[in-house]
């Protein structure tokens, strides 16, 4: 039997126009009934196992029947329970998590995961979250209440794009909310010159986030990285490395991810 069968059409679409999205195939090819085009049709077989794309479907479609709650913050501990992946937190930081503002600042080895789990640790302590994430994400209609999304490919149009995030980010702080976010803005890769894996320079609007909200800032480190196919491959081009992270994504299932979170930074000290 066919497992896609098994899955219902509208998550292979939302799968279908996401990857679509990270490779950008919708400047190439108008994005009109993804899942029925001829095209796409010839191309889903030779694309699937590549980029994980069913597999990506499934687990789609698993997280959507398991999120069934109220709270949209739910979604996290239901993509963890459809992933069969454990996370285990080091360091003292969460006993010590401050009242008023707080920014999270991440490394970013691995990719979505990396948010689903914050988000979850993160939750467990206060409810009112979001994420700083790619606006890539924002194509999951589950995450309109989680994300703020953001451009950060720094493009010439992506300071305008993203003055009205930015703004979502400084009134969720000043609503004593915690905001999750990865500085660096995209995943850890290969770098080629220093033949060793390392992570972009962090943005610099973060420190501007920081000052105006008075926010605490507190670390996160995340152990690990994905596969070496992944940085062989993503060496390449940076448009192959992206669009293997749903495959980079589907390959932690059933592990278990190692994280250290610090203590609170406050400003004055930054």
């Amino acid at each position: 039997m066919n497992s896609s069968l098994l899955v219902p059409p509208e998550c292979i679409s939302t799968a279908s126009v996401y990857l679509r999205s990270l490779l950008m195939l919708d400047q190439l090819i108008p994005p009109t009934s993804v899942t029925q085009r001829p095209l796409t049709k010839l191309l889903y077989p030779l694309i699937e196992k590549p980029f994980a794309l069913e597999g990506f479907s499934r687990f789609y479609y698993g997280s959507q029947r398991r999120f069934a709650l109220p709270d949209a913050t739910d979604w996290f501990d239901a993509c963890l329970a459809e992933l069969k992946v454990d996370y285990v937190v080091d360091g003292s930081g969460l006993k010590d998590l401050p009242k008023g503002p707080v920014i999270v600042v991440a490394n970013h080895p691995f990719g979505i995961l990396d948010a689903i789990i914050l988000g979850a640790v993160f939750a467990k302590h206060r409810r009112k979250l979001r994420v700083l994430a790619n606006s890539l994400m924002s194509r999951f209609k589950e995450l309109d209440d989680i994300i703020i999304p953001v451009d950060p490919y720094a493009r010439q149009t992506s300071v305008r794009s993203n003055i009205g995030p930015m703004r979502d980010a400084l009134r969720l702080l000043r609503e004593d909310g915690i905001l999750l976010t990865f500085p660096a803005g995209e995943v850890a890769s290969w770098n080629m010159k220093k033949m060793r894996i390392e992570e972009a320079a962090w943005q610099e609007n973060l420190g501007t986030l920081i000052r105006r909200s008075g926010a605490q800032v507190v670390p996160v480190c995340f152990q690990g990285s994905n596969s070496r196919m992944f940085h062989t491959l993503g060496s390449l081009h940076p448009m192959v490395r992206t669009s293997l992270l749903m495959r980079e994504l589907m390959n932690k299932a059933a592990t278990q991810v190692r994280l250290t979170v610090g203590r609170a930074i406050p400003l004055r000290r930054i």
